[in-house]
Order: structure tokens, then C-alpha cells, then sequence
């Protein structure tokens, strides 16, 4: 059932479309605070024919302890390394449009207690 659903005409149009979308939000979310500087990465980093999120993290925070902050919150929130840029990657696929505004605000608060010296968890 599930393969038939998705075979159907346009459903990975508009599948590609929800992700691009909810990619283009989470930018714009991140590109707003400058602390982070934003880049959409295609092919994905594993070659994937949809678009990633690369995510520069600025202002001195670890990318690498912002991830590690990120899977400490509950629930934890996974995000890929973006190496040689000191950032994250999002990949959209399997993100519901929901989950936008949770993910948005875990890497704010993440950012913001590393930023202070502070421990996330």
C-alpha cells in the first residue's frame, strides 16, 4: 500500500516540494539570528537527488557541541557534520512540516547556552 501510495502521479513532486519548503523556513529561521550562515547543499552530501541544509555555525560555538547538545534534548534532534565549514547538516526527508519550529528552536537554545559557557543538559 505504502508503495502504491507513493508511486502515485505527483506524489514525489509534492513530497520535494514539502521539503523544500520546510528547508527554505529553517533558513530563514537561522540566517535571521546571525549565528549562523545557511547554504543548501545538492546533491545531499551522500549524493542524494533532493536538497540538504548545510548550516555554518559563527560566533565561536563548536558545531561539533552543538550537535552533541542537540541529541541531549528530549527528544534528541539528529543532525549530520558539515565538515571544514565548523557545521551541521539537515536533511529534510524524513522531517514533517511540524517538526520545523522544534527544530529551529532546539538549535537556538543549544546555541545560546554554548555560547554563555553553559551546559545544554
Amino acid at each position: 500500500t505504502a508503495l502504491k501510495r507513493f508511486l502515485q502521479p505527483g506524489q514525489m513532486e509534492d513530497r520535494l516540494h514539502e521539503m523544500r519548503v520546510m528547508r527554505e523556513q529553517i533558513a530563514e529561521a537561522l540566517d535571521k539570528t546571525m549565528q549562523f550562515k545557511t547554504t543548501t547543499l545538492y546533491p545531499g552530501p551522500s549524493g542524494q537527488t533532493y536538497s540538504w541544509l548545510g548550516v555554518e555555525v559563527l560566533g565561536g560555538v563548536s558545531a561539533k557541541e552543538l550537535s552533541e547538545a542537540l541529541l541531549d534534548l528530549d527528544p534528541g534532534i539528529v543532525v549530520g557534520n558539515w565538515e571544514w565549514h565548523n557545521g551541521i547538516t539537515i536533511n529534510p526527508l524524513n522531517m514533517n512540516p511540524e517538526e520545523v519550529p522544534q527544530l529551529v528552536e532546539g538549535i537556538l537554545t543549544c546555541y545560546e547556552k554554548l555560547a554563555k559557557g553553559g551546559k545544554t543538559a
